[in-house]
């Protein structure tokens, strides 16, 4: 109808959202374990922002570790991403404990930036919002040089394979310089400095002029 990019992968996101939670929520209550499994969304889709042909990036948050799960919690797994396929989208999943996922945070450093824009879909809260105060505490805030670190040689390693400048006849809008990653980029060195992904904060902290934050 005539709305923006923007409105739409909202839009878009509200509607993948609502039928997760109707899946999920279904296959809990069919499989008695309603405690057992956290929903959480990650990558573009936790950010709230889902593009078409996006993939809907997803972890199962458990509390037993991911070789030791039940099968009635597998069951209720399956039946929540078997749906999603069967309508065509493609669907990035992890399933994982508490500990898994710290422990696959630490060398994986795409996995601390997926979980920094994380949010929650369907099931208990508390052991989501645990997971990533731990989480973003531990291998952000307490390594952030660390982390700035990996950020960097990311976006070098990116810009060398896109033709390391903005001037190009056709760019790659997502990976290339200066495009949708790089500004990722900038919300992910927010939160390192000033713990919020915000980048209106870099405005007050005196690193960024209102104008560029505008841009």
């Amino acid at each position: 109808s005539g709305g923006s990019g923007l409105e739409n992968a909202v839009s878009r996101t509200e509607l993948i959202n609502a039928i997760l939670i109707t899946l999920f929520n279904r296959a809990q209550n069919d499989e008695g374990k309603s405690n057992q499994l956290t929903l959480i969304a990650t990558g573009g889709f936790g950010r709230g922002l889902l593009n078409p042909k996006s993939d809907v990036d997803l972890l199962f948050l458990t509390r037993k570790a991911s070789e030791k799960l039940s099968k009635t919690t597998e069951q209720s797994i399956h039946q929540t991403l078997y749906p999603l396929w069967d309508l065509g989208l493609d669907v990035g999943y992890a399933v994982r404990s508490h500990g898994e996922m710290m422990k696959h945070g630490k060398i994986d450093p795409h996995a601390k930036t997926s979980l920094l824009e994380s949010r929650h879909i369907a099931g208990p809260q508390a052991p989501f919002a645990q997971l990533k105060e731990r989480f973003t505490r531990s291998l952000v805030k307490q390594r952030r040089e660390e982390f700035v670190s990996e950020r960097l040689e990311a976006m070098a390693q990116r810009h060398s394979k896109y033709g390391s400048t903005v001037f190009l006849q056709e760019p790659q809008i997502k990976e290339g310089p200066g495009g949708l990653r790089d500004f990722h980029h900038l919300l992910w060195f927010t939160f390192a400095s000033q713990g919020t992904l915000d980048a209106s904060a870099l405005v007050e902290a005196g690193t960024l002029t209102k104008r560029s934050y505008q841009a």
